[in-house]
């Protein structure tokens, strides 16, 4: 399956939504969040596993898929990291736009193009460019 990116920063944002101290989420109560709302259960769960191997989730260190669905238990810091990053929606469309330029579009090149896109909208603000 290829990545969709739209789909990742969508269960970021609704593993955010959700999370709570000591909780677990399950792929199903993400799958009814109106931000997974337009993705298939399959699509859901490709990309959690993404997201797991990139560590930019946390997921229960025994069972992370039981009976069809998958557990989160919250972002990791990276994951917090990387939603900050994009979460303005003229940042993430920048990100979008270069990855299809520069004509890489894996998760680590997102986030080094996410990450200079903050980067330079903070020198911008404070007049540095």
């Amino acid at each position: 399956m290829k990545l969709n990116y739209d789909c990742i920063r969508d269960i970021l944002f609704a593993i955010e939504d959700l999370s709570m101290p000591n909780s677990l989420i399950t792929s199903n109560k993400l799958a009814e969040t109106k931000f997974l709302k337009n993705y298939s259960n399959n699509e859901i769960l490709y990309h959690l596993q993404q997201l797991d191997w990139s560590s930019y989730i946390i997921t229960p260190s025994k069972h992370k898929t039981l009976d069809g669905m998958f557990f989160v238990n919250d972002l990791s810091p990276a994951g917090h990291e990387f939603i900050s990053n994009i979460r303005k929606d003229t940042n993430w469309n920048k990100v979008k736009s270069i990855s299809k330029e520069v004509g890489s579009e894996t998760l680590s090149s997102i986030k080094s193009i996410a990450e200079n896109v903050i980067s330079t909208a903070i020198k911008t603000s404070l007049g540095l460019n």
